[in-house]
C-alpha cells in the first residue's frame, strides 16, 4: 500500500493548487482497508459509460466521484475477473474522455506492472513516478525494467522517469487526509524535484 500512499499524499498537495484526479489501476487497491470506507460503485462502471455520449458520461463521472484533502478520485475497480476484462485500448479511451470531457489540469495515475498495456499509458504520462523499497531484489527488479525499456526502443520513458527509495516511515496516520501533515510530504517534494533517470545514468556514465 506504500505506493497509494505516497500517490495519495502527491495527489493532495497537487490538489492545493489544481484541479486534479487520482485513478488507481491497480488489480488489488486495499483501497477499502486503506481508506477505511465501503463503495456503491468503482471505475468498472466508468468503464462501461465509455460509449455515453459527453453530457451523459461528464455526468456519469460527477456523480462517482469521490473526494480527499480536495483530491477527486473514483474507487478502484473491486473485483479481480473484472480488472483482467479491460484492455490497453479501453484504459487509453478512458483517459481519452477524461481529458477531452472533464476540466482536470493534472491526472495522477497509480499504475503496476499488472495493468494491461501498461507501457502504452506510461507513453502519455509526462512524468513518471518510480519509487522502490532499498532491498536488493527490488533495485535487480527495476534494473531489468530499465533494461528492457533500452531493449524496446522505449527509453525515451525515462527521461521522464524520477526514482527514488522509499525510507521508512513511522508517523503515517490511519486518515489519509492526513497524509500531507507527515514526512511523507518533504520526501514527496525531494522525488518531484528529482532529476530524471537518464540524466542520472548519463552523468555516470561520464564519471561524474
Amino acid at each position: 500500500l506504500m505506493q497509494s500512499t505516497i500517490a495519495l499524499t502527491m495527489g493532495q498537495i497537487l490538489a492545493k493548487e489544481n484541479k486534479v484526479l487520482y485513478l488507481n489501476l491497480e488489480p488489488y487497491s486495499g483501497f477499502e482497508y486503506l481508506l477505511q470506507k465501503t463503495y456503491d460503485h468503482d471505475l468498472m462502471d466508468i468503464i462501461f459509460f465509455l460509449k455515453e455520449d459527453k453530457e451523459k458520461f461528464r455526468l456519469r463521472m460527477e456523480s462517482m466521484l469521490e473526494r480527499i484533502g480536495g483530491l477527486d478520485y473514483i474507487p478502484p475497480i473491486f473485483c479481480y475477473p473484472d480488472f483482467e476484462e479491460i484492455d490497453s485500448l479501453q484504459w487509453q479511451k478512458l483517459l481519452e474522455r477524461i481529458i477531452g470531457e472533464m476540466d482536470y489540469e493534472i491526472l495522477l495515475l497509480d499504475l503496476t506492472e499488472h495493468t494491461r498495456g501498461l507501457l502504452s499509458l506510461l507513453e502519455l504520462c509526462d512524468e513518471i513516478f518510480t519509487c522502490l523499497p532499498g532491498d536488493r531484489l527490488s533495485l535487480a527488479r527495476a534494473e531489468q525494467y530499465e533494461r528492457m525499456l533500452y531493449h524496446m526502443k522505449k527509453d525515451h520513458l525515462l527521461e521522464r522517469t524520477k526514482k527514488s527509495i522509499v525510507p521508512s516511515f513511522h508517523d503515517i496516520p490511519p486518515s489519509a487526509a492526513m497524509f500531507t501533515h507527515t514526512q511523507l510530504a518533504s520526501y514527496i517534494k525531494d522525488i518531484r524535484e528529482a532529476r530524471p533517470v537518464k540524466d542520472v545514468e548519463e552523468d555516470r556514465n561520464e564519471g561524474v
